[in-house]
């Protein structure tokens, strides 16, 4: 009969409770350095804050709700960098689905706030249409570029 020993591999081994780190978001840092992170100034993310306020705070008693603050924040480096949630989530020091969900609460609740900066013009807009096609008409014809032009919405 032969014995076999097995060493159990750490990996599966269970120690106990996984002590989570957060890692503080600075917001101790000047304008500047705010905007090369974020791409806004302190008084427009407090001021962003507390729009989103009443859709994105948690009402919880567990010890480790993310702030309104750092909800915000989070979003925004998100779309400031234009990076991986995974990467956002190893900068702060959560986990990449605890960033997806920040980031879709934010963005929703911002999204849900487009009625009140988002206005669509009331006047007739005819004769504004017609002087731009006219414009138009007129570089097509000369054959010069449009680089002056940024754009059109039809309404």
């Amino acid at each position: 009969m032969a014995l076999i020993m097995v060493q159990p591999n750490a990996a599966f081994m269970n120690f106990g409770k996984k002590v989570r780190e957060f890692k503080e978001l600075n917001t101790e840092l000047s304008d500047v350095e705010l905007h090369q992170r974020y791409q806004f100034r302190g008084d427009t993310i407090d001021y962003l804050c507390d729009l989103v306020r009443e859709e994105v705070e948690r009402s919880t008693n567990r010890n480790h709700a993310l702030s309104v603050e750092k909800q915000v924040l989070v979003t925004l480096r998100f779309l400031a960098s234009g990076s991986f949630l995974q990467v956002i989530g190893d900068t702060v020091g959560l986990d990449k689905s605890t960033i997806s969900r920040t980031v879709d609460r934010v963005c929703d609740a911002i999204v849900n706030l487009r009625g009140d900066f988002i206005k669509w013009p009331t006047t007739d807009w005819r004769p504004v249409i017609a002087i731009f096609y006219m414009f138009i008409l007129n570089h097509m014809k000369t054959r010069e570029n449009l680089a002056d032009v940024n754009g059109m919405v039809k309404l």
